[in-house]
């Protein structure tokens, strides 16, 4: 999978009209304003991430005040329309792409292994995105006010911070198959006891009875519901 991912890093790349990348930390990116394409990756050469032994971290952003903010959305907020995170990149950063209102696609490679908090949060129209299985926790809202009406929890997830889908008013099917830590049962997401009630999908729209499992119900899980 690694050199599969390295070479979609390359043809992104190699299609890309980026003529100048602008260097934040210990990543690189690049803004297609042709088809409106974001491409970060790690400094150097793509093959030196190939094995897995050198990775490179994306910084944790804020919101406010504007100095804080991802240096993408800064410039191209408006303008993103879909992501290309290149392999060797381990982690997106909090906020990474808040309120990217146009981002309508994102690719994340299997080198990936933390998403940040709120990082694709107000992305409204964002209809796909798949969670790699090298992630193993999902922090909360990191995909808040999304667009998608479906989305997988890989395998490798063993954990669920807070609620990271919330008020995504389109998604209707999470899909759990294979991940043993988490119930999708009537429109609604658990935890795998049925203990905690982590969200109520837009798909529920009837009366619904709580089971007598569960004990928590996490903050804003009914709402749009």
């Amino acid at each position: 999978k690694a050199e599969l991912w390295i070479e979609v890093s390359k043809k992104a790349i190699a299609e890309s009209e980026i003529d100048q990348w602008e260097e934040d930390g210990e990543i690189e990116w690049g803004f297609d304003e042709r088809n409106g394409r974001l491409i970060i990756k790690g400094k150097g050469p793509l093959d030196d991430y190939a094995d897995g032994s050198k990775t490179s971290q994306m910084k944790d952003y804020d919101c406010w005040p504007e100095n804080k903010r991802s240096p993408w959305r800064k410039k191209y907020e408006d303008q993103i329309k879909s992501v290309v995170i290149c392999h060797g990149v381990s982690s997106i950063g909090n906020y990474a792409f808040k309120h990217c209102s146009n981002l309508r696609s994102v690719a994340l490679p299997i080198s990936v292994t933390s998403i940040g908090y709120s990082t694709f949060v107000f992305c409204s129209h964002l209809a796909s995105v798949v969670i790699p299985d090298s992630i193993t926790s999902i922090e909360d809202w990191t995909f808040a006010s999304c667009g998608f009406s479906s989305i997988k929890i890989p395998s490798s997830v063993i954990s669920i911070e807070g609620n990271p889908f919330r008020e995504c008013a389109n998604l209707e099917v999470i899909d759990d198959s294979g991940n043993p830590n988490f119930v999708f049962a009537e429109g609604v997401l658990f935890d795998k006891d049925m203990t905690q009630i982590i969200l109520c999908t837009s798909s529920k729209s009837c009366a619904y009875t709580i089971p007598g499992t569960v004990t928590t119900i996490l903050e804003r899980a009914f709402r749009g519901c």
